[in-house]
């Protein structure tokens, strides 16, 4: 019987069950942030749109979608450099499905410039080959590279210049999207589309 035990093994034994028994998570452990990436916008405007022209063409908008246009002044604080993985400039919310809200992400589909031009010019990633890089810069030096250095690496965004206005085109679904987020890396920027389709 536990009685007839010698003190010094009931002693193990209570600190055995205390080490097995579960810790409660201290409420003044500091919380644990992802680094800021640095990269800032300003005057961010999202626009619905049917088609969308560049040097090397078109892309419209296919079934049961709709093409978003984006455009604003982006820059990256400090000395940090202007470059960034295409694939880390995307579109977030979320859509109504069978009463559930289905996540989305939507990739860049074209990256362009305005300058003096009444619309943006545009170039396609989705074309870019290993070796090639595509540049649009205007008279006054604000523009961008796309580069693909092999097949299989990402493509990649330099701006020429701080801060750089740019246009952003993506791809949605044709139905309401909420809570609709432009996500460059880190970091997040709420952004409104309009109604109107042109």
């Amino acid at each position: 019987m536990l009685r007839w035990l010698p003190f010094t093994l009931l002693l193990a034994l209570a600190s055995a069950v205390m080490a097995l028994a579960p810790v409660a998570p201290s409420s003044d452990a500091p919380l644990v942030q992802a680094p800021s990436s640095g990269w800032t916008t300003s005057g961010l405007a999202a626009t619905p749109r049917q088609t969308v022209e560049g040097r090397d063409g078109e892309i419209k908008a296919e079934p049961g979608s709709r093409l978003v246009e984006v455009t604003g002044s982006f820059d990256r604080a400090g000395d940090s450099p202007l470059s960034i993985v295409l694939a880390d400039v995307y579109l977030s919310g979320w859509v109504a499905q069978n009463g559930l809200a289905v996540s989305q992400r939507s990739e860049t589909k074209a990256v362009g410039i305005k300058g003096n031009a009444p619309s943006c010019s545009y170039a396609f990633p989705h074309i870019m080959v290993r070796g090639i890089t595509s540049r649009l810069a205007d008279a006054d030096g604000n523009g961008f590279e796309l580069k693909k250095k092999q097949e299989s690496d990402p493509v990649i965004l330099t701006l020429l210049r701080r801060p750089t206005q740019l246009c952003l085109v993506f791809a949605i679904p044709s139905q309401p999207v909420r809570a609709v987020t432009l996500r460059v890396a880190s970091e997040e920027f709420k952004i409104v589309v309009a109604d109107e389709k042109r």
